[in-house]
């Protein structure tokens, strides 16, 4: 008789290989609505921040220079858009400038921008106050305005609010500090 011998293999077989797939796949299943809630989230917050910095500081220019500043949508990031219902979705960007003139247009042979903000593709930002947000040479506005700004999941949980008061001061609030829903539509 003739003795083989076995040798051990070193690896996995088809079935454990299969297995750990199969667990992967689950575990991904569970764990991606979570990932996606948390960069819906995440860039939401981000777009908060950056406008309610954009906002405060544009205040600070109006009072420090004791000009008009103006901060407005803008599709092609060099003058104001018109129309306040095309300007609905600041998401389009916005343009700053010191409103020498006071006619709440850029002048661009005079008038240099302070802020330029291209479009955003992570979000919407509707704004109470139409296209144009003015802060008069003492960053008072005419009247309290809102931005509400909400993630492209329309998840309203995501959604934060941007509240202008009429001297000019901004704070950025979520949906369960206003007792209200925030909708961007």
């Amino acid at each position: 008789m003739f003795l083989h011998s076995i040798k051990k293999t070193k690896g996995f077989t088809l079935l454990e290989a299969m297995v750990t797939v199969a667990i992967l796949g689950i575990l991904s299943s569970i764990a991606a609505p979570s990932l996606q809630s948390y960069i819906a989230s995440h860039q939401t917050s981000k777009i908060t921040s950056d406008l309610f910095a954009d906002i405060r500081s544009l205040r600070q220019l109006s009072i420090s220079g004791a000009q008009n500043v103006v901060i407005c949508a803008s599709s092609n990031q060099s003058t104001c858009l018109a129309d306040a219902t095309e300007a609905k979705n600041w998401a389009i960007g916005w343009v700053a400038f010191l409103d020498l003139n006071q006619n709440n247009q850029r002048d661009s042979d005079t008038e240099d921008i302070l802020i330029l903000q291209t479009s955003l593709t992570d979000g919407e930002i509707s704004y109470s106050g139409g296209a144009i947000l003015t802060f008069d040479y003492q960053g008072e506005i005419s009247n309290s305005q809102q931005f509400s700004i909400c993630s492209n999941t329309n998840d309203t949980e995501l959604s934060r609010a941007i509240i202008v008061n009429k001297v000019g001061r901004a704070m950025s609030v979520r949906p369960s500090q206003l007792n209200t829903v925030i909708s961007c539509s």
